[in-house]
């Protein structure tokens, strides 16, 4: 893996892909078409399996950061990774969002096996350093506000000017 290049880390939720929200509507969809009462009462919306159901929900990606994560997919000196706050139990269905939406395979998929999302997202930022020492160029793609600047400090101490952080809105 001495080609590589640029490693590449992009968010799925609101990042990558548009997720549906936790609204009334969505529940109420999913409940039309399953025919069963969305069971889940308050917090907690991204930990339910029912929130990326492809057969509820119409997902789609966020087309300027899919083309431009199928570009790097594409070229063999990135290392691209999809990193997201959602639990191992997500990886089947979040994969096949990506594959049913023309996205190939990231080269490394990490999902959360922590309670904060931040933490999780900064150890493996560290693990990913770590096992591409020669690496200069370190680009993310984020959406969540209050987690940019910890992201942009690591970016910052560990890459300097090789490090760019992508907001999403």
């Amino acid at each position: 893996m001495i080609h590589i290049k640029t490693i590449v880390v992009y968010d799925f939720d609101k990042t990558l892909c548009i997720s549906p929200e936790n609204t009334l509507e969505n529940r109420q969809l999913w409940e039309k078409v399953t025919g069963i009462e969305w069971k889940h009462k308050g917090n907690g919306w991204w930990s339910k399996d029912e929130t990326l159901d492809c057969d509820v929900f119409d997902i789609k990606l966020n087309p300027d950061v899919a083309k431009q994560a199928l570009i790097d997919i594409s070229d063999n000196d990135v290392y691209t990774v999809l990193m997201t706050g959602r639990m191992p139990k997500f990886s089947s269905k979040i994969k096949e969002i990506c594959r049913r939406n023309s996205l190939g395979y990231f080269d490394a998929y990490y999902f959360n096996n922590m309670s904060s999302t931040d933490k999780f997202k900064l150890s493996k930022l560290e693990d990913l350093k770590n096992e591409f020492p020669h690496v200069k160029n370190f680009i993310m793609w984020e959406d969540r506000l209050e987690h940019i600047p910890l992201f942009e400090k690591w970016g910052d101490d560990n890459y300097g000017s090789g490090f760019v952080m992508n907001i999403v809105k």
